[in-house]
């Protein structure tokens, strides 16, 4: 195998990370919309916290047990640190994820301003 496709493929990896960077960016820029809008998104995301607090509590402690359990029955080094590795990219998902209301809240107007034929 050429050692250089590993290379193309971080660089892809790098190159979709930042092109999402610069997309969060520009829909950042965007209007929030009107004040019904900001209030029915400000709600949604409190709901949502709230679950997303409850569900990561309950996680970590089950994630917890399971790395200990794989870490006596497999190995500390290899297994169980890849589990909690693994563990810890999917919760920083999981936030990414939460982010998605901020997105649609500014996404919104622009569609519906766009669709009524306003310049």
């Amino acid at each position: 195998m050429d050692p250089n496709l590993v290379l193309y493929g971080v660089a892809g990896g790098l190159a979709a990370v930042l092109f999402g960077v610069v997309l969060i960016f520009l829909v950042l820029r965007m209007p929030t919309g009107n004040q019904a809008m900001r209030d029915i998104a400000a709600a949604i995301q409190e709901g949502a916290s709230a679950y997303l607090n409850r569900q990561y509590t309950v996680i970590a402690i089950i994630g917890v047990i399971i790395a200990v359990v794989i870490g006596f029955a497999i190995s500390w080094t290899t297994a169980a640190s890849g589990f909690v590795f693994l563990a810890l990219l999917l919760a920083g998902e999981g936030f990414l994820l939460s982010q998605d209301v901020d997105g649609v809240t500014r996404t919104r107007p622009v569609v519906i301003k766009g669709s009524a034929g306003d310049p």
